[in-house]
């Protein structure tokens, strides 16, 4: 279930995943961001056009975690920088602090 949910919406909408405390919502969540920005998701869909590939790699716009605590955070920050991901305090944030922003920048 968890390859289904790695490889599955390429570019194709939101994707929702829940589940328990330890089910690995974290773990799958981290595997799909390295699969979505690698060389291997070309493989999996070739149909993908080079405009496909900048927006999966544009670190700016392509995945952001939002966390419920500064503790989590930290968490997450540390997990993401074992995977090479290079979290930063914009990929990485606590929603209490990030949601009025955000809510403004989307007009909502």
């Amino acid at each position: 279930m968890q390859e289904s949910i790695k490889r599955g919406k390429v570019l194709e909408g939101q994707m929702v995943i829940s589940g328990g405390p330890g089910t690995g919502k974290t773990t799958i969540l981290i595997q799909r961001i390295n699969f979505l920005i690698s060389d291997t998701v070309k493989e999996y869909r070739v149909d993908l056009s080079p405009k496909d590939i900048n927006e999966l790699r544009n670190r700016d716009r392509s995945w952001i975690f939002f966390s419920p605590s500064e503790l989590l955070k930290e968490y997450l920050m540390n997990l993401l920088a074992k995977e090479m991901l290079s979290p930063d305090d914009d990929r990485v944030t606590v929603w209490k602090q990030k949601k009025g922003n955000l809510f403004r920048e989307m007009s909502l």
